[in-house]
C-alpha cells in the first residue's frame, strides 16, 4: 500500500473493482482481504499468495448493474471535442463523474459516494 492518494475519477480496472468491493463490504462478508495485482483482483489465502477473485463491476452488468439500480445512479452519454464519454450522477456526489464506459462512470460515482473524491492509492 502506498502512502499517496488517487482520485476516484482515475480509478480503473482492478483498482476500481477493489474499491467497489470495499464499498460493498465484500471483504468482511468473505472474511478475507482483497488486493489488486495488474488487471486482476485476488483474495488472500491462508497459505500466502492469493487466488483470482472474479469481480468486475466496472465491465460486467451482472456485477455492477444491481449496484447502479440500488443506488439510483443515473448515467448518460456526453460528447466533448468529438469524443464520447459517460457521466454518472449519484445523490451523494456533487457534479457528474466521468468514465469511458457507463459502468466505469457509475462505479466511480458509487465509490465517490462512499469514500469521497480521493482514496488511498493501492500498489499493484
Amino acid at each position: 500500500m502506498s502512502n499517496g492518494t488517487i482520485k476516484v475519477c482515475d480509478l480503473a480496472g482492478a483498482q476500481l473493482a477493489l474499491w467497489v468491493a470495499r464499498a460493498e463490504g465484500i471483504e468482511q462478508a468473505l472474511g478475507v482481504k482483497l488486493y489488486a495485482s495488474g488487471p486482476c483482483l485476488y483474495k488472500e489465502t491462508p497459505w500466502g499468495g492469493g487466488e483470482p477473485f472474479d469481480y468486475r463491476p466496472d465491465s460486467r452488468w451482472a456485477h455492477g448493474g444491481p449496484i447502479l439500480e440500488r443506488e439510483c445512479i443515473g448515467v448518460m452519454p456526453a460528447f466533448e471535442g468529438g469524443e464520447l464519454f459517460w457521466i454518472a450522477g449519484h445523490r451523494d456526489v456533487g457534479g457528474g463523474v466521468k468514465g469511458d464506459a457507463p459502468l466505469v462512470a457509475a462505479m466511480r460515482a458509487y465509490v465517490a459516494s462512499k469514500f469521497g473524491h480521493e482514496v488511498p492509492e493501492v500498489s499493484l
